[in-house]
């Protein structure tokens, strides 16, 4: 079993974290109309990367594991957000994914290898269980 450490720490006065994962820094922080200084990715947009991330990952590693050659690997990921009734909050409600390549797959063949691609991804499927997932070969 894999486990991951990541230590996050709000700046003093600020609502700017700044965390460390391994030999990695990341700034999260808000843009400037919600009291941020929009000095990294907001939350949701580290989620929006992390799904879009672990998919490619997947899809290079499956072509590679079948000397597959996979180009121009894009995913666009169109993030919705509905409030929590009686709150001034949000919370994520869909995700809308457009995923498009070039290789030497079949065009035939490119929605079974999504598919494939999107099987093995850690994130999409831990995601998919809570957010409605809406993905397209475009």
């Amino acid at each position: 079993m894999e486990k991951y450490i990541v230590n996050s720490y709000l700046k003093d006065g600020t609502i700017q974290v700044d965390t460390k994962i391994g030999d990695h820094k990341l700034i999260s922080d808000e843009r400037m109309a919600e009291g941020g200084q929009n000095a990294g990715p907001d939350p949701v947009e580290y989620l929006a990367t992390a799904v879009n991330s672990c998919i490619a990952i997947s899809a290079g590693a499956l072509a590679k594991a079948n000397t597959q050659t996979i180009t121009d690997f894009h995913v666009e990921n169109h993030v919705e957000l509905k409030p929590i009734v009686h709150t001034k909050r949000n919370v994520v409600s869909k995700m809308t994914i457009k995923v498009s390549f070039e290789g030497n797959i079949p065009q035939s063949e490119k929605e079974e290898f999504l598919r494939h691609a999107l099987h093995v991804s850690t994130v999409y499927n831990t995601l998919a269980k809570v957010v409605e997932m809406d993905v397209k070969l475009g």
